[in-house]
């Protein structure tokens, strides 16, 4: 069985709900170190390429996530035409 959350792909292996990505990571890597997250240089939360997985810091994945800008949200507002941008206005109650 697989599913999605929050983008990232999930499946059921010996009764337990693992994420893809760091199960793939881990197929082609080894084990992941616990304190570990897995950054996707790829920016893509459902890729489960080993080479576009890298082991860091929570911290480390917010500023890829401000250097690259990642903010959904943000980044669809400024790459949609005027319209669009009037129903993510609506739908949030503010600019993005």
């Amino acid at each position: 069985m697989g599913g999605r959350k929050n983008g990232y792909g999930r499946l059921m292996v010996d009764g337990k709900s693992l994420l893809a990505h760091r199960l793939a990571y881990a197929l082609a890597n080894g084990p992941i170190p616990p304190e570990a997250i897995l950054r996707h240089i790829c920016d893509v939360p459902a890729c489960v390429r080993p080479d576009h997985l890298v082991p860091g810091t929570h911290e480390e994945n917010m500023r890829d996530r401000k250097t690259r800008k990642r903010d959904l949200r943000r980044n669809l507002a400024e790459r949609c035409d005027p319209e669009v941008r009037s129903l993510l206005v609506l739908a949030h109650g503010q600019w993005p």
